[in-house]
Order: C-alpha cells, then structure tokens, then sequence
C-alpha cells in the first residue's frame, strides 16, 4: 500500500493545492487579459476598379466579430482605407497611436495558380482580381457604436458598419447591464467625496447578478492566491507541531 512518509507531508500538501487552484487562476487571468485585447474582425468585399467596399456576403463565414487576435497593422501611408470608430455619444475614439484614424493597410487582389501542361512540365503565374475578400481587424471599444471607414485619399465615407451589438457602454446616463466604472465612467460616475458610484445609478444584484464580475476578477485572483500560500503555511506549521510531538 502506497504511504507518504511525514516528511513528505508539506510538499505533498502544497503540490495538491497547486494542482487544484492554479489552473482556475491563471485561466481568469488570461480571460482579463483577453478581454482587453479584443477587435472587431470584419470581412469585406472590396472591389478595386470601382474603389468600393461592402460586407462580405459569404454565408460559411461571419463577416463582423470580436476576436483576440487582430492580423491588421496601422500602416499609415499607402492604405487605401482609414477607420474611425463612432462612440454612442457622436465623438470618434482615439486610438493607441493618438489618432482617430486607423488606418487598414494596402490591399491587393491577386490569385496565384499552377499546374502541370501537356508536356508535364510545372507552370504557374499569378493574376490580378478586380474583385475580392479582404479581412481586416480594428481595436475594440466598449462605447463603440459605429465604425466608418474611409477613402484615405478623400477622407470620402466608403462603408458603415453598426458595431453596437458588441457594446458595454451605450451612455445613456444610466450605470446599467455589464457596465462599470473601468468600462463606462460616463455612465458609471464616481462621486468625489465618497468615491462611490451612486446608489440610484447601480445595478442591484436582483436585476442583474452579474454586472460587476468582472471588475472583481483579479480580486478574485489575488484572494485565491494568498489563500493558496495561507493554506500552505498552516498545513506547514500544523504538520511541524505534529512531528515534533
């Protein structure tokens, strides 16, 4: 029969706590980091000759959603396109770079082919595409309601995109569904002398059990982790008492 001996005791102890409450910690932490990080991916149908833009319609594929990843690289100079990204109050976002621009790099259509002729000797080439799928990414914003994107050499409006759908904050003056004060403080205001959002402008847990998770997610994570070292250092002292008696 399998024993531990009692010197064995602690790292046994502390090697099971890490195995049960390490994963559930580092997974909340990625969920945050990944919320942070999130963009607006949209497929479009772009058609060079007639410098036009449209949602893609293929219907295997979603055209417009949020993702962690973003493939999209504000190139500046030589885009085609610019987006700027509407807030529910009218006012465009700022984005990293300090600009309301972001611009979606250059596009070009082409389409390689090879194949083998009569011979059998290999030939290929490429061919440009007047029309194609672009897929492009913008920085997420949790007021975001619109994103418009732009000809880069007219400022021209090219194509409209409602983005609401995937909002938190829709600045109605009222501090209600998922927002709070890190992802809405123009709905969600602090009070000056208290530093308490007002009673009349939070969600109660009744109407809405979870608006506030996700603000408490890395209490959450700091408590399970000095639990972790308080449960460590008590199973410690425990088993030395034991031990020397």
């Amino acid at each position: 029969m399998f024993q531990i001996k009692k010197a064995s005791w602690p790292l046994f102890s502390l090697l099971l706590v890490w195995f049960l409450f390490i994963p559930s910690v580092t997974d909340s932490y990625q969920d945050i980091k990944d919320k942070k990080n999130n963009f607006y991916i949209i497929r479009l149908i772009y058609n060079s000759k007639q410098d036009t833009l449209k949602l893609s319609n293929n219907k295997d594929l979603t055209n417009l959603m949020l993702d962690d990843y973003n493939a999209t690289r504000d190139t500046g100079s030589g885009s085609q396109f610019y987006a700027k990204v509407a807030s529910f109050n009218g006012k465009d976002k700022v984005f990293e770079n300090g600009s309301d621009k972001f611009h979606l790099g250059e596009w070009q259509l082409v389409m390689f082919w090879d194949g083998v002729d009569e011979n059998g000797n290999t030939i290929g080439g490429s061919e440009e595409l007047e029309e194609g799928e672009v897929k492009v990414g913008v920085p997420y914003f949790s007021d975001g309601k619109t994103i418009n994107i732009h000809e880069a050499n007219t400022d021209k409006l090219a194509l409209s995109i409602d983005v609401s759908k995937f909002s938190i904050c829709n600045i109605n003056t009222l501090c209600d569904g998922k927002e709070n004060y890190e992802n809405c403080p123009a709905d969600c205001k602090v009070d000056a002398l208290s530093g308490l959002v007002p009673a009349s402008r939070q969600d109660s847990s009744e109407t809405n059990p979870d608006a506030f998770s996700e603000n408490h997610n890395l209490i959450y994570i700091l408590a399970v982790c000095l639990a972790v070292i308080v449960a460590f250092f008590l199973g410690f002292f425990i088993w030395r008492k034991k031990f020397k008696n």
